[in-house]
């Protein structure tokens, strides 16, 4: 799921396919090689495990139009990213999802807080797709989109570290703000990860451009129903 040059969904005769992930990459300056840190126990990668989603689209009167199973497992495809220290990247597989066909992995940043790295395919670069944080609420990356000249796009990322549960699962949450070069937030992408099972939720936040305020609205989201090791 590329670092989130905007969120598309399109339907096309009632087959869900989700773009994010064949967009182009916006490499965040705060990558870090898989390690078995202090992240290690945010997402479990075991091959053969599986997580059952419910996903909803919302359209732009923001009535819920869709709603749909999603099913993601690790594959046993795994990529070696960073040989001096062993480190390994996991293929999760999610067909009718955000994700599509991507790596992840865990690590520390230099803070020694657990972080989630994903490795989109096609890309050589990967980027922090979730973070923690121990001492208080904190931004955790920054980055920019300059490939419009006529207006850079800024992305912040910030974590939680007060906890929610979100049918059962205790999570975590990152949320990653999307700012105009007219300093207007027009999407927020919100991610919720329960340790020791991985990410539970994801919301895509776009903002409605029919509005007076033009406020966020929910587009979509991916949730998690059961997890199965």
């Amino acid at each position: 799921m590329k670092k989130y040059l905007g969120f598309s969904i399109f339907l096309v005769v009632l087959i869900v396919t989700v773009v994010a992930c064949s967009k182009k990459a916006v490499v965040a300056n705060n990558t870090y090689p898989p390690s078995n840190g202090a992240g290690s126990n945010l997402f479990p990668f075991k091959a053969g495990s599986v997580w059952i989603y419910q996903d909803s689209l919302w359209d732009s009167t923001k009535t819920l139009s869709k709603v749909f199973a999603d099913t993601a497992y690790i594959s046993n495809n795994t990529l070696r990213f960073d040989l001096a220290n062993g480190g390994l990247l996991y293929n999760f597989i999610d067909p009718k999802g955000v994700f599509g066909s991507c790596y992840f992995g865990t690590s520390t940043d230099v803070n020694g807080n657990g972080i989630i790295i994903e490795l989109d395919y096609g890309y050589s670069k990967p980027y922090i797709f979730f973070g923690t944080a121990t001492n208080g609420d904190s931004s955790i990356g920054t980055w920019k989109d300059a490939s419009n000249a006529a207006c850079t796009y800024n992305y912040q990322q910030f974590a939680f570290t007060t906890s929610t549960k979100i049918n059962g699962y205790n999570c975590y949450k990152n949320i990653i703000t999307t700012t105009n070069c007219n300093n207007i937030n027009t999407e927020n992408f919100v991610e919720y990860v329960s340790p020791g099972v991985g990410i539970v939720r994801l919301e895509n936040w776009k903002q409605d451009t029919t509005g007076i305020n033009k406020p966020l609205y929910l587009d979509y989201s991916q949730t998690l129903q059961q997890y199965i090791p």
